[in-house]
């Protein structure tokens, strides 16, 4: 608790267990752009929620209505349309999934400029720059490139467009 007049300096915590609080945090989150090391993640929101299906680490994921995750593509409405993260193992409830934040893809993303849209591709459980145009394909930015290596800013559009 601070009182009136009262000066502090800014310091680290470092704590190795969990950390609650009875009042608001009120800070800002700082996000590191990831290596280039393949499947590896700086920051982000992860839930460890749900059933696997067939995944392995870095599969672009959706949630099915049973609360299962597969592997995604722009092929199928009802895929593309769901909530999406990156798997970050093979158990989505033990690794993760996440939701939205800096990672750095194991595949190539056909564009090396910083602030490249990516979309869900129609290869299973990838991104690309490339744009869906195929009817019955749908488009939807799932976040953006980084790096020449492959990093991005994975953060799904919530709205969506089915070729027609």
């Amino acid at each position: 608790r601070l009182e009136l007049g009262t000066v502090t300096t800014p310091t680290n915590v470092t704590a190795s267990g969990h950390i609650s609080s009875s009042h608001n945090y009120i800070g800002s989150r700082q996000f590191n752009i990831p290596g280039a090391t393949d499947n590896s993640l700086t920051q982000g929101d992860i839930i460890y929620y749900g059933n696997e299906g067939s995944i392995a680490t870095g599969d672009i994921v959706y949630l099915k209505t049973d609360g299962t995750w597969n592997k995604s593509d722009a092929d199928v409405v009802g895929r593309a349309t769901a909530l999406h993260g990156i798997a970050l193992g093979s158990d989505a409830s033990e690794d993760g999934i996440l939701l939205r934040g800096m990672y750095t893809l194991d595949h190539d993303l056909g564009d090396s400029q910083a602030g490249v849209p990516l979309y869900l591709s129609d290869t299973e459980g990838t991104l690309t720059a490339t744009a869906p145009s195929s009817t019955g394909q749908v488009v939807r930015i799932m976040g953006y490139q980084l790096g020449d290596d492959d990093q991005i800013w994975f953060d799904p559009d919530k709205s969506w467009v089915e070729l027609t």
